[in-house]
């Protein structure tokens, strides 16, 4: 409660942040050029929004620290580990920003960082063996930081995704409460630079930030719930692990490259049939929203209700790719 209170004081200060952040991009050209493959995208758009989601997390947790006199961050093992990960891939994400680099050298970096922190932090005990449960954590994190790199090419699409996550995991997971509500505070204090018609994007800073931040914190509710924390932690993140699937399969189908660029996504492809961005947002948030309540309905129900769930959202994205199977966005970059 005393989070809720100190965000909802400093929240102007949030906000004051996050616009100084993007003022400074701009001013150092620190900018997203036009894209062919988002048509919406016709002017540079100032990046670093990752980084003004984290100072402000940052901030929210000094202080809320500062005034509990509580763990706060060490309330997981090894929070100071944590800490640092979070921003090594935080610095990853702003260089890809500033100077791209290859699927190849990206996902390699990723891996590293990924390994050690798996190293510095024990891996969530999923099998009771060793080598597979670090396996297992390592993919995880590759699997759901790319997840939400994947799922970011719409205003506003990732943040709302992400609030839907840390709320849920605020409510699901409250020893580590503080850290969630400080980062959807955080994340809200961006959205409203970053909602339709965005004037900062997240960038892959943003991705990398939240999405390793994400894939920790679903691999908590393994560590809390044993065997059903595995479906739980499919279902918090379910939309960005259904983008990353379906943009991948569509793309292999159609011989390209799993990682190469394509108007393929599923924020392209409803606004292909005719919505807007709000509307398209919408209706993949109200998807996340289903997909969160079921998660919490995990929580100490039975084998039975646990697959029941599980397999009802699975049939619903099924049914969602159908759908989105009917437009095909046309990739209107010149070639040749």
């Amino acid at each position: 409660m005393n989070t809720i209170l100190i965000s909802a004081l400093g929240f102007p200060f949030l906000i004051l942040v996050t616009y100084l952040v993007k003022s400074q991009a701009i001013r150092s050209g620190i900018v997203n050029a036009p894209n062919a493959i988002i048509p919406q995208h016709t002017k540079p758009i100032a990046y670093l929004g990752g980084v003004a989601i984290a100072i402000n997390f940052f901030i929210l947790v000094f202080v809320s620290w500062f005034l509990s006199n509580s763990d706060l961050l060490m309330g997981y093992s090894n929070g100071l580990s944590i800490a640092l990960f979070m921003s090594l891939f935080l610095i990853l994400g702003t260089y890809d920003d500033l100077r791209p680099l290859s699927a190849l050298k990206k996902i390699t970096v990723q891996f590293v960082f990924a390994t050690l922190y798996i190293y510095t932090v024990p891996p969530i005990v999923i099998t009771d063996i060793y080598w597979l449960d670090f396996s297992i954590c390592t993919f995880w994190i590759l699997l759901v930081i790319n997840a939400f790199n994947f799922t970011d090419v719409m205003d506003g699409l990732v943040g709302g995704l992400s609030i839907v996550l840390f709320s849920l995991l605020a409510i699901i997971d409250t020893s580590h409460s503080v850290l969630y509500i400080s980062l959807a505070i955080s994340i809200l204090a961006f959205e409203i630079f970053n909602a339709p018609p965005a004037s900062i994007f997240l960038g892959d800073a943003g991705s990398h930030f939240l999405g390793f931040a994400a894939a920790i914190s679903t691999l908590e509710l393994v560590n809390q719930h044993s065997i059903s924390g595995i479906p739980m932690m499919l279902l918090a993140v379910c939309l960005p692990l259904f983008e990353l699937f379906f943009i991948t399969s569509v793309r292999i189908k159609k011989g390209l490259p799993w990682w190469k660029g394509s108007p393929d996504h599923m924020a392209l492809r409803l606004q292909h049939s005719g919505l807007n961005k709000w509307n398209t947002n919408i209706i993949i948030w109200i998807l996340a929203a289903l997909s969160s309540l079921a998660c919490y309905f995990l929580i100490n129900s039975s084998i039975l209700t646990q697959a029941i769930l599980t397999f009802s959202v699975f049939l619903l994205m099924l049914l969602f790719s159908r759908i989105l199977l009917r437009w095909n966005v046309p990739d209107k970059r010149v070639t040749g």
